[in-house]
């Protein structure tokens, strides 16, 4: 799910909500943590790489994550690999209320708002589990695409990948079949990039791309939900498209599926 905040819908100089938004400079790889409700071995620091495996968990309500770090620009706070389905989530930044909600299941969340200079956020999560858990947090400057995807586009949750195992009986009866490992994929295009946009500040993104996954959201205002959190296995290079200096870049994603 992407949310918006008000101060960030009510920009003047915003990208329209029909174009993608992108997740990757993150600094939470930097930050120091603190954190109440702890369970033992699942400790706050795990949220200092990208992994979906290693993951904070806290089994006390409300439980609260904090982390500090150097002043920086920051517009959003992303989380992925959580069981937050049913779970009240409040954002402070800089010790400032920006946001709350409730999500209604597992899958990726980003949260934007207007650009703050900020050396910390807090989030705090008030729930009925017996525990919470979080495995990847990333915050930083969110990068606003300035043009939509054209058509031809699989959004990366409705194109799964799913490696399954069938169980047949001796005599070739179906019986089951079980989910070894799932996932989804998309290969996204984007086209007519003013070459300064390309170089100031999507290099910026291809350069994270070649070691960190990314939160990726493809038409955050007709479908919010369908944010993913995901990898890419080559260098993207983009093309000139012959038009006024303008680029073309694609490239193909791997996503993480809870």
């Amino acid at each position: 799910m992407i949310l918006f905040t008000d101060g960030y819908l009510g920009l003047d100089d915003r990208q329209p909500l029909k174009n993608p938004r992108i997740a990757h400079h993150t600094l939470s790889f930097g930050a120091t943590y603190s954190a109440s409700g702890t369970v033992s071995g699942y400790p706050a620091i795990n949220l200092q790489d990208p992994m979906t495996l290693n993951r904070w968990r806290a089994d006390s309500s409300p439980t609260s994550l904090t982390a500090t770090f150097d002043s920086s620009t920051i517009s959003y706070v992303a989380m992925a690999a959580h069981n937050l389905d049913g779970v009240e989530v409040g954002l402070e930044v800089n010790g400032v209320s920006v946001y709350s909600y409730t999500p209604s299941d597992n899958r990726p969340i980003i949260i934007i708002f207007e650009e703050v200079d900020a050396t910390s956020i807090e989030l705090t999560f008030t729930h009925s589990k017996s525990f919470i858990e979080l495995g990847v947090l990333y915050f930083g400057k969110i990068l606003d695409m300035p043009r939509p995807i054209y058509g031809g586009h699989t959004p990366a949750v409705l194109n799964r990948n799913t490696v399954t195992k069938p169980r047949r009986s001796e005599s070739g009866q179906f019986l089951s079949k079980t989910i070894v490992r799932k996932g989804y994929s998309a290969d996204v295009s984007l086209r007519h990039l003013e070459p300064d946009f390309y170089r100031d500040r999507f290099d910026e993104f291809v350069m994270d791309a070649r070691l960190q996954p990314f939160f990726f959201a493809w038409r955050p205002g007709d479908y919010p939900g369908e944010v993913v959190y995901g990898w890419s296995n080559d260098d993207i290079a983009p093309s000139n498209m012959g038009i006024r200096g303008l680029m073309e870049v694609s490239f193909s994603m791997e996503c993480f599926d809870e």
